[in-house]
């Protein structure tokens, strides 16, 4: 078995994660609701935002995803909300309630290497404690970097 888990993109309306070869221009901030049923397995690494599957304005792919606000629902499991890049640097870690995080000026990754466009930088989710019946609530407000 596995958690039903569910990516539905608020913003932009209709956007189903990756951008169709036609398309030369993204936007500057997605917003995401991310769901998950748990039947007690939990999620490892999850991806919900692949920064190469996304693009700017100018029609680059992101060098970051800088998350703006975390507004969550959480009940019975632990998340972590972090970056799958080269520290694997943790944003949050939310656990049974609800509640509302904004980072002021956005939670921006570090440079592995200065001036380089990392590995990675997808925002990931990892669970832990989940029993069945557990469940989250996730809305992730990011903005893309050039």
């Amino acid at each position: 078995m596995a958690d039903n888990t569910q990516i539905k993109w608020i913003y932009p309306p209709n956007f189903v994660g990756t951008y169709d070869a036609h398309i030369k221009n993204g936007v500057k901030r997605h917003i995401v609701l991310c769901t998950n049923k748990s039947d007690g397995t939990g999620e490892n690494d999850a991806i919900k935002l692949k920064r190469t599957d996304l693009l700017t304005p100018d029609g680059n792919i992101p060098s970051r995803l800088v998350v703006e606000k975390i507004k969550y629902d959480i009940s019975g499991m632990e998340v972590l909300i972090s970056y799958n890049n080269e520290n694997d640097e943790e944003i949050a870690r939310l656990y049974n309630s609800a509640d509302e995080i904004e980072f002021p000026g956005g939670f921006i990754p570090m440079d592995e290497t200065e001036g380089t466009t990392p590995e990675g930088g997808d925002i990931v989710f990892t669970t832990s404690d989940a029993t069945d019946g557990d469940s989250y609530n996730i809305i992730l407000t990011v903005r893309l970097k050039d």
